[in-house]
């Protein structure tokens, strides 16, 4: 059975892998970096299924691949923990020496490798330098630079592919109900970045499109501000998406890929939209400047960068109602 070929996409990634365990290559430790839902986790258990093809049935094959196997081990971090310290990296590695229950080799697989602090990747090193016989250690994260240099630069580093609009289209009309048509797909079809799985949660997330809609009506007031928009209505649509800090932190990221939508569209018209379709982006770049954008763009990213100091929201919100309203001339 192909492993490989039941994951869409990432077809560079699996010639790769491929070839070297057909040529008994593979390396002990691999770095798999990409976004959330990108194919990370299925990969690396399609790898590890694909190796245990070599010697086991293919009922062990498929317990493989679906993470049924104690001889693959997924590490995860703690649902109500940010970080992933040196305690499980420790338990770890007091199971790497002991022999395989049911294949010839062992994986561990540690899902959300960014979030090991510096102590659990020192840690960590310790086996990624002189791992035993027989072991894999496949390290998954979405920041690279989250972990240390020491530890990138033992490893073999592959990036996961990015999907093209297109490409989600093509994988949720065939794999999915998903109503394809809508503009709940469209919106999460360019935000998810190019991850099937992230483009899934969106697809979900009510709060997410409701944040999209808020941004997409603010620069929308903001471009309109010569046709008569009133400052009152203009500052109670920012205050209002103010409620919450991970809310309003959202909200901020969506306006600056709307923001840098607007600039390319000024430029390049085949640039690949992120927050914006091409007929919406081509409709607000008409109205709006480019010394408003980059205004825009500084305003928004200063603010942004206030809230990791725990700024107060309601402040947060009034002065970015200010400063979009001057950049709007």
């Amino acid at each position: 059975m192909d492993f490989f070929s039941e994951i869409f996409g990432n077809s560079e990634v699996k010639a790769m892998f491929s070839s070297l365990i057909s040529d008994d290559k593979l390396s002990h430790a691999y770095l798999i970096c990409g976004a959330e839902g990108s194919g990370k986790k299925t990969l690396s258990l399609a790898v590890a299924a694909t190796m245990a093809a070599k010697s086991a049935d293919a009922e062990t094959c498929s317990r493989v691949a679906s993470g049924y196997c104690p001889d693959v081990m997924v590490i995860k971090a703690a649902e109500d923990k940010k970080t992933t310290g040196v305690d499980a990296v420790r338990d770890f590695i007091k199971t790497v020496a002991l022999a395989p229950d049911e294949l010839d080799f062992k994986m561990y697989v540690f899902d959300k490798a960014d979030r090991l602090t510096a102590q659990a990747q020192n840690a960590l090193l310790k086996v990624i330098e002189e791992p035993p016989q027989g072991v894999y250690i496949f390290l998954l994260c979405e920041e690279m630079a989250s972990l240390l240099p020491t530890v990138r630069s033992r490893v073999q580093t592959v990036f996961t592919e990015r999907l093209s609009p297109p490409e989600i289209y093509e994988y949720f009309d065939k794999n999915s109900e998903v109503d394809t048509s809508s503009e709940r797909f469209a919106f999460a079809s360019r935000m998810c970045m190019g991850s099937i799985g992230k483009a899934a949660s969106l697809i979900n997330d009510d709060d997410a499109f409701e944040v999209y809609k808020a941004a997409d009506k603010i620069i929308e007031l903001q471009a309109d501000k010569p046709l008569g928009v009133s400052y009152f209505d203009f500052a109670y649509r920012i205050m209002s998406d103010a409620s919450s800090r991970d809310k309003f932190s959202l909200l901020l990221d969506d306006m600056l890929s709307a923001y840098r939508d607007l600039i390319e569209a000024k430029f390049d018209e085949n640039a690949e939209n992120i927050f914006y379709e091409k007929s919406r982006a081509a409709e607000i770049s008409e109205k709006i400047s480019v010394e408003m954008l980059e205004m825009s763009i500084e305003a928004v990213s200063k603010i942004k960068y206030g809230l990791s100091f725990n700024t107060n929201l309601t402040i947060s919100a009034a002065v970015l109602s200010e400063k979009l309203w001057a950049a709007a001339g």
